[in-house]
C-alpha cells in the first residue's frame, strides 16, 4: 500500500463541513484531487436534514480550478457548470468557495433561494477529514 503524502497548499482528499438557513441545515462533502492548481475532478454530497427543503444529491466528476493564493493565503475555488447542473430544482442558486492553504479549509458560500425571498447565504467551513462522513 502506497500513502500518497499531501503536498502543501493543495486541496487533496475529502473535505466535510454543516451549515444552515432559512430552516435548512445540511451537511456538504467533497472529495478533491489537485494536479498543477487544476482540479482533476470532486465529487461533492449534499446531504439535508430537512428532506422536504432539500433531498440529498451526489454529483460526481466535477472539474474545479483553483486560482492563485489572494489574501491570507486563501485561493478561490470555480467549479464547473456540472455542479450547479447536479442541483437544479433545488433551492441552491449559486456556490461560491475559497481554499485556506493555512489551514487546508475550504469555505463555503451556498446561496438559497425559497420562492420570493431574495437568497440567503449558507456559510460552512468544510475541515479535511480522513474518509465521507455520511447522511445524518
Amino acid at each position: 500500500n502506497l500513502i500518497k503524502k499531501k503536498k502543501a497548499g493543495l486541496t487533496d482528499g475529502w473535505y466535510s463541513g454543516v451549515g444552515g438557513a432559512m430552516g435548512l441545515n445540511v451537511r456538504v462533502e467533497t472529495q478533491m484531487f489537485e494536479k498543477d492548481g487544476v482540479g482533476e475532478f470532486s465529487s461533492v454530497f449534499v446531504r439535508s436534514v430537512n428532506q422536504v427543503i432539500f433531498e440529498d444529491r451526489a454529483i460526481n466528476d466535477i472539474k474545479y480550478t483553483i486560482g492563485p493564493i489572494k489574501k491570507k493565503g486563501c485561493k478561490t475555488i470555480k467549479w464547473d457548470k456540472k455542479l450547479m447542473d447536479g442541483l437544479k430544482g433545488s433551492v441552491v442558486s449559486q456556490i461560491d468557495g475559497e481554499y485556506n492553504t493555512k489551514d487546508n479549509t475550504i469555505a463555503l458560500t451556498i446561496w438559497i433561494k425559497i420562492g420570493w425571498v431574495p437568497a440567503v447565504a449558507l456559510r460552512s467551513t468544510m475541515k479535511n477529514v480522513p474518509h465521507a462522513i455520511g447522511p445524518y
